[in-house]
C-alpha cells in the first residue's frame, strides 16, 4: 500500500504539469467556440493570462484587431453556414491557421467549409469540397447520421465521439464534437481535435505507476525486513545491527533517487526544472558514488573502477542534479552489465571542458534505438531488458541536466559489447555564460 500510494502522489505530480500545459488551450478552444456560436465581443473572447504564452498570444491577437475583425468574421461565417462562400476579410484563411479542424455544414447538411487542419487530420488533403460529404469525412461513425438533422434544426444537442485512424506505423486519436449553429439554427460545425498528446500522457502516466510501484517496492520491503532484523537482533550483537543499518542507509538513499527522478520529471514537464548553482566538490561526489555502487557491483560480480586522476576540481553547478546525472549513468551501467563484466568511470579535465566516461561491457544498444533511450520512457527491444526494472527516465532526466549546464550527454554502443556514456560540460567561464 505504500508503494502504491508514494507512486499516486508522484503521478498526480506529472500530471499537474501536463494539465497546466493543456488548460491554455483549452480555453483558446472554447473561445473559438464561442465565437462559432455567435459571440462577437473581444472582452466576453478573452481569456485569463494566467493560462501562459499561448492565452497571451490569442488575448494580444483580440486586441490588436478588436472589431474590425470580429465584424467581418461575424459576416463571413453566416454566409459560410447559409452554404453562399464569402470573400471580404477571408474567413477561410483564418480557420486555416487554427490547430484543430474545422468544418461547417450548411442548412441541407452540405459542406461549406474545411480548414486545413481538418483536411490533415482526416486524411482529405487532395480532396475538392464539392466532392466531400459527411459520410466521407467521419467514416465508420454515427455523426455522418447527425449531421443533417442538427444542421437543419432538428437536433439541438452537442454531441461528441473518440475516433482512431492508423495510418502507417503511427495511431491518432481524434475527438469530433458536433454543435448547432446559433442563432436561427440553422447550419452545423464540427470541431475536429488531435488528441494523440492526451492519450500518450495518459499512457505515459499509467507506464509511470507500474514502474513507479516496482522501483518504490523493493527499497521499501527491504527497509521493512531489515527494520525487523535490527528490533529482533540481541542488543548484544552489534555486527547484525550494524549491517541491518547499512542497508537501510542505502535503500532509503535508492528511495530517494527513485522519486527525485520522477519529481524532476514533472519539472521537466512544467518547465520548471532549475538550477541552483554553487560550488561542487568532485572528490567527495565521486566518493559518494563509489559508497552506493560498491555492493550492487560485488553482488553481480562486475568490476568498477574510478580511474580519477589524483586532485579533482571544484566545478560550478547544482550539486544535487549533478549527482542525480551521474547516478544514472553508474546507476545504468550497473544494471544492463552481466554478471562478472566491468565498469570503468573516467574523468578528465580538457582546455574548455570536464569530460566523464561510464564504460561498461553490458548488453549494448541496437544502432537504431541508441538516440531513442533518451527519449522518456523510452526502453529497448532487447529481451533482456524487460527483465530490468526501470522508470525509464534517468538518461532524460541526465541528458536534461546537462543541457542546462550548458553541456550534454552522448552515447557509443555495441550490441553486446557494451557502452560508453560520455557527460561533457563546460569549464566555469562558459558554464557561467550558459546560465547568463
Amino acid at each position: 500500500m505504500l508503494a502504491w500510494g508514494a507512486a499516486a502522489i508522484v503521478v498526480l505530480v506529472v500530471g499537474k504539469g501536463v494539465r497546466r500545459r493543456a488548460r491554455g488551450l483549452d480555453a483558446v478552444l472554447s473561445s473559438l467556440r464561442a465565437y462559432a456560436g455567435g459571440v462577437r465581443s473581444s472582452e466576453q473572447l478573452r481569456v485569463a493570462d494566467d493560462f501562459g504564452l499561448l492565452a497571451s498570444a490569442y488575448n494580444r491577437i483580440l486586441l490588436e484587431r478588436g472589431g474590425a475583425i470580429t465584424q467581418a468574421m461575424g459576416g463571413e461565417l453566416d454566409a459560410l453556414t447559409r452554404g453562399q462562400g464569402g470573400q471580404g476579410f477571408g474567413i477561410q484563411g483564418t480557420l486555416d491557421a487554427l490547430w484543430d479542424g474545422v468544418v461547417v455544414f450548411g442548412p441541407d447538411g452540405s459542406l461549406a467549409s474545411i480548414n486545413g487542419a481538418a483536411r490533415v487530420l482526416l486524411d482529405v488533403e487532395d480532396r475538392p469540397v464539392g466532392e466531400l460529404s459527411a459520410a466521407d469525412l467521419f467514416v465508420g461513425t454515427e455523426l455522418a447520421q447527425r449531421v443533417a438533422a442538427v444542421a437543419s434544426g432538428k437536433g439541438r444537442r452537442t454531441e461528441s465521439v473518440e475516433i482512431m485512424c492508423d495510418r502507417g506505423d503511427a495511431r491518432t486519436h481524434l475527438r469530433l464534437t458536433l454543435r448547432p449553429v446559433v442563432g436561427d439554427g440553422r447550419g452545423a460545425v464540427v470541431i475536429v481535435e488531435d488528441t494523440t498528446a492526451h492519450h500518450v500522457a495518459d499512457e505515459a502516466r499509467a507506464a509511470l505507476m507500474a514502474h513507479a510501484v516496482h522501483e518504490l517496492r523493493t527499497p521499501l520491503t527491504n527497509i521493512r525486513l531489515y527494520v525487523e532484523e535490527a528490533l529482533e537482533s540481541e542488543e548484544t550483537n552489534t555486527a547484525a545491527r550494524g549491517r541491518a543499518l547499512n542497508v537501510i542507509n542505502h535503500e532509503a538513499r535508492r528511495l530517494e533517487r527513485v522519486v527525485t527522478d520522477m519529481l524532476s520529471a514533472a519539472e521537466i514537464d512544467s518547465g520548471s526544472l532549475s538550477l541552483q548553482r554553487g560550488d561542487v566538490r568532485l572528490s567527495q561526489m565521486f566518493d559518494e558514488l563509489a559508497d552506493d555502487y560498491k555492493a550492487a557491483a560485488a553482488d553481480k560480480e562486475i568490476s568498477l573502477t574510478f580511474d580519477l586522476p589524483p586532485k579533482l576540481p571544484v566545478i560550478s553547478g547544482d550539486r544535487d542534479k549533478l549527482a542525480l546525472l551521474v547516478h544514472n549513468l553508474i546507476g545504468n551501467a550497473v544494471k544492463y552489465t552481466p554478471r562478472g563484466g566491468a565498469i570503468v568511470v573516467r574523468f578528465e579535465e580538457q582546455e574548455t571542458r570536464y569530460v566523464l566516461e561510464v564504460n561498461d561491457t553490458g548488453i549494448g544498444i541496437a544502432p537504431e534505438e541508441v538516440e531513442k533511450v533518451f527519449d522518456r520512457f523510452y526502453r529497448a527491444r532487447d529481451a533482456r531488458v524487460g527483465t530490468i526494472t526501470g522508470t525509464g527516465l534517468g538518461l532524460t532526466l541526465a541528458r536534461e541536466v546537462a543541457r542546462l549546464h550548458g553541456g550534454d550527454v552522448t552515447v557509443d554502443s555495441r550490441l553486446d559489447q557494451g557502452s560508453t556514456f560520455t557527460l561533457w560540460l563546460p569549464r566555469e567561464e562558459r558554464a557561467a555564460a550558459a546560465a547568463a
